[in-house]
């Protein structure tokens, strides 16, 4: 979050001195620019005005009331002297009293005697331009002199006074422009910065609101999973540590109570182990980072593999066992933890099997693209205000049965880690006869 304040406030004092650079250099080439536009609009007037010169004394035009009109356009508008001279250097038009100075500046143009200091601003067939200064005031003039088509010859000059001022107006009108443009886009770029801070911000907050959250829900698991922990191995500790007391007390009087003493402790240390280990891996799936392999296999042959090693348990429950599918079915997924969660299923069903004693497995595609397997036990069925929380931790719905087949209460949250870490689906249905239970695969 403070990379990100001072990444603005960068961005703010670079904007700042971009602005300022682009000022700078607007006052400082902005006035030759300016001056060399507003000359190049001068000369282009001098040109037209040479036409219609040209264009007048070719016709014999000079005094008719028509250009005398047009020739008062010329002097006033565009702030042009004129004199013009015929082939005996006499004055045949002037626009002013100073006709005789211009028709000297004339003839030293003729005669080629002009000031070296006079710049060459444009050069044609029948007239030339110059930028020249008057020697009188040391004032800068524009000179364009020429030959008419008829012989005659002329000097328009135009003061370069009016045209540094009109610069001077224009270059500083493009620095008000510009310094007010700056600001504008200022002001905008603060505003945007101030949202765009105020808007990371409120992220960063939402960012660490939920990481808070999330921290809170952590500690409360592992409050939790310490608690549960703890209550259930209070009950084996107990009775091992009971049992052990009797034996070294010498409480059991023949060979055949010291050995059930014995299978206790020995009975109740198993539980313990397989639930101390099923612990460690439930709590890995759920905080660890564990990388779930996608391995093609057979979900078919896993099943019938699984319970072949099953059958002594089953038979020695009195089970029925049924699984009568043989057509391969490819899924995948991670086979190891694909046979966890059957194992974990199974287990549930042959510890829960009542009634007809029969246990029924079936994998069948789902839709295109999942595969479902169920395991299915007679017996009686999941309470209703039960189902949702047979998949938390150490929930128990028959405290007591559970505790007789050894029971951790962490096989079916097992099951949910696994599956939801596969992105997949799982679930237990109540049937009239008994409790399925199911998972899906993704179809290969």
């Amino acid at each position: 979050m403070k990379h990100r304040l001072s990444y603005s406030k960068k961005y703010l004092l670079i904007s700042g001195i971009l602005m300022a650079l682009i000022v700078f250099l607007a006052l400082l080439f902005g006035r030759t620019i300016t001056r060399q536009f507003f000359i190049n609009r001068k000369l282009s007037s001098m040109i037209e005005a040479y036409s219609k010169l040209n264009e007048a004394s070719a016709a014999g035009k000079l005094n008719s009331d028509s250009f005398e009109l047009t020739f008062k356009k010329i002097i006033e508008n565009d702030n042009i002297s004129i004199v013009m001279v015929d082939s005996d250097s006499e004055t045949i038009k002037a626009s002013g009293p100073d006709y005789e100075f211009m028709s000297k500046q004339l003839m030293i143009y003729l005669f080629d005697q002009k000031n070296n200091e006079a710049a060459v601003l444009k050069s044609a067939e029948k007239y030339e331009a110059y930028l020249a200064k008057d020697s009188r005031n040391d004032i800068e003039y524009i000179d364009m002199w020429g030959v008419l088509d008829d012989g005659n010859l002329f000097l328009l000059r135009s003061p370069l006074g009016s045209i540094e001022q009109t610069a001077r107006l224009a270059n500083n009108l493009i620095a008000f422009i510009l310094v007010s443009i700056g600001f504008v886009l200022l002001v905008i770029f603060l505003i945007i910065s101030r949202r765009v801070t105020v808007s990371e911000l409120r992220e960063d907050n939402i960012r660490l609101q939920k990481d808070i959250e999330e921290k809170e829900r952590n500690e409360k698991m592992r409050n939790e999973f310490l608690s549960n922990v703890s209550h259930e191995l209070k009950t084996p500790i107990a009775l091992i540590q009971g049992y052990a007391e009797g034996l070294k007390e010498s409480v059991n009087k023949d060979e055949e109570s010291k050995d059930f003493y014995c299978d206790v402790i020995m009975d109740e240390a198993s539980k313990m182990n397989i639930m101390v280990k099923k612990m460690l891996d439930l709590n890995q799936l759920e905080f660890g980072d564990m990388d779930f392999s996608e391995d093609e296999f057979d979900i078919v042959s896993l099943i019938k593999n699984y319970l072949s090693s099953s059958e002594i348990r089953c038979r020695q429950k009195g089970v029925e066992l049924i699984f009568d599918q043989s057509e391969p079915m490819l899924v995948k997924a991670d086979e190891y933890y694909a046979e966890e969660v059957l194992d974990n299923y199974f287990s549930n069903a042959l510890n829960h099997v009542s009634g007809n004693m029969r246990i029924e497995i079936k994998a069948e595609e789902l839709d295109a693209e999942k595969i479902r397997v169920s395991v299915f036990n007679t017996g009686d069925p999941i309470p209703e205000e039960s189902l949702e929380r047979i998949w938390e931790k150490f929930y128990k719905v028959d405290k007591a049965r559970t505790r007789e087949y050894g029971g951790s209460g962490v096989g079916l949250s097992i099951v949910k880690a696994i599956v939801e870490k596969m992105d997949q689906i799982y679930g237990v249905e109540n049937r009239p006869d008994g409790v399925s239970f199911y998972f899906t695969l993704k179809k290969a």
